[in-house]
């Protein structure tokens, strides 16, 4: 007989987002292409949260890793902005 080690136990988690990538619409689609992953989820464009049991976790790393993979490679290119240069 083995211990539990809580495997079923909640996890919660925050994300925040980037320009280009509405965060809370991307775990949608994670929940809705595996529904018994993600317990709870809510948030908007810039700042989602969501609840997970343990062992779900790398699972939904996996899946949130392909939804990323679908997007433009362009919202994840390094950006600078400025005002122009600087003077003496």
């Amino acid at each position: 007989d083995t211990e539990r080690t809580g495997d079923d136990d909640a996890i919660k988690g925050s994300a925040r987002s980037i320009a280009g990538v509405h965060i809370r619409d991307a775990i949608e689609q994670v929940a809705e292409r595996y529904p018994d992953l993600i317990s709870h989820f809510g948030g908007h464009a810039m700042a989602a949260g969501l609840t997970l049991k343990r062992r779900n976790f790398d699972a939904f790393v996996t899946a949130f890793d392909a939804v990323m993979a679908e997007m433009e490679d362009e919202v994840f290119a390094e950006q600078k902005f400025t005002d122009g240069p600087l003077q003496a």
